[in-house]
């Protein structure tokens, strides 16, 4: 049993027993679920670095959250060339050269 001082968000404990989509498989279906205000998401199409951390992790759960957010950290700069500190999801979903694909490759590689 929780109690209401607990840390655990119901957002956290749904992303624990909820199947998450697919990136590779479902781009739009995943992006829709992690950008959902209930998950964490901001529900307008983009995504902070740490809310991608946060999904990857949740995603990708073979791989540590560390190694996940290290993953992130390095490839983001690559990507927000304004440096604004967020992406929108074409950035993020293109496929094969989109954030989540090159990060995918990256923690697949280092494996």
């Amino acid at each position: 049993m929780l109690s209401s001082s607990s840390s655990l968000s119901f957002g956290d404990w749904e992303a624990d027993w909820e199947a998450v989509p697919d990136p590779l498989e479902s781009r739009d279906e995943w992006f829709c679920y992690w950008d959902e205000p209930l998950r964490g998401g901001s529900g307008v199409g983009e995504m902070s670095q740490k809310q991608l951390v946060r999904a990857l992790s949740k995603t990708f759960r073979d791989f540590e959250k560390q190694i996940v957010e290290a993953v992130v950290r390095e490839v983001w700069q690559d990507f927000d060339e304004e440096k604004t500190g967020i992406l929108e999801r074409e950035v993020l979903m293109k496929s094969q050269t989109g954030l989540v694909d090159t990060a995918h490759m990256v923690l697949m590689w280092s494996s």
